[in-house]
């Protein structure tokens, strides 16, 4: 009868074993997700300096600012700030390499030129600068630019009622965009050595209407990507791709 009795405390104690082993088979894969879900949930850490993932803090360069900046990369370790100043008048700052921020300062051949927009610049080649703005006195687009030897400037037309945005897309290729007074996105291309501002009349590039200015960049050659305001709000894309047959696509 004790015999019979510890037989079947074995038994019952290897049933209890069998049982618990079959309890941690079934639960492990649930407490592996769980520890892998915590790893992933758990804050990045801080970026590698030498990845140049990294921002400084924000310096102070000075100035007397009525507009937001535009920033331009003309060559290798070379960018210019441009802005409107305190007096309406065009003023810029730059620097190259590892040197400091020069003094704000209005170039001399371009005093007297009282911006009403804020400027937007752009570089075709290295030692070019186009800039686009509005200015007092004028309902089109007003263009500024470096020649190599100095500052030079022309009107470029248009119904304006937004600032302007210029892009490169390409070796020595410059379009210029603006809201018109329909509200519609307008354009002009320029090409170095092949065409002047084309077409002779600004062109209406989309369909629709935008509330605010244009942004324009571009992200590989023969493409431009144009973002601004739709009337509801929200943010709204337009894009021209000259690879897919040269055409614009909302």
């Amino acid at each position: 009868m004790a015999a019979s009795i510890r037989s079947s405390r074995v038994w019952l104690l290897f049933a209890a074993l069998v049982a618990v082993a079959a309890l941690v088979g079934a639960s492990a894969p649930y407490a592996q997700a769980a520890v892998l879900q915590g790893a992933l949930a758990a804050p990045p850490t801080a970026p590698d300096p030498q990845s140049g993932l990294t921002w400084t803090a924000w310096q102070d360069l000075g100035g007397t600012l009525t507009s937001a900046p535009a920033a331009v990369s003309w060559g290798r370790e070379r960018i210019t700030v441009f802005a409107r100043g305190g007096n309406g008048e065009i003023i810029q700052t730059y620097k190259e390499g590892g040197g400091a921020w020069s003094p704000w300062r209005t170039p001399p051949e371009l005093r007297g030129v009282i911006l009403r927009s804020a400027p937007s610049c752009a570089s075709w080649t290295a030692g070019a600068i186009n800039c686009v703005a509005l200015r007092e006195g004028y309902g089109g687009v007003f263009q500024f630019y470096w020649n190599g030897r100095g500052w030079a400037a022309n009107d470029l037309g248009g119904d304006a009622t937004s600032a302007p945005a210029i892009v490169a897309w390409g070796a020595g290729r410059l379009s210029v965009f603006v809201r018109n007074s329909n509200g519609n996105l307008i354009h002009r291309y320029w090409q170095h050595d092949v065409t002047d501002w084309t077409p002779p009349r600004w062109e209406a590039v989309g369909s629709g209407t935008i509330t605010s200015a244009p942004a324009c960049g571009s992200r590989e050659t023969g493409i431009i990507d144009c973002f601004a305001l739709g009337p509801n709000g929200v943010v709204m894309q337009l894009y021209y791709d000259e690879r897919v047959g040269a055409r614009w696509v909302g």
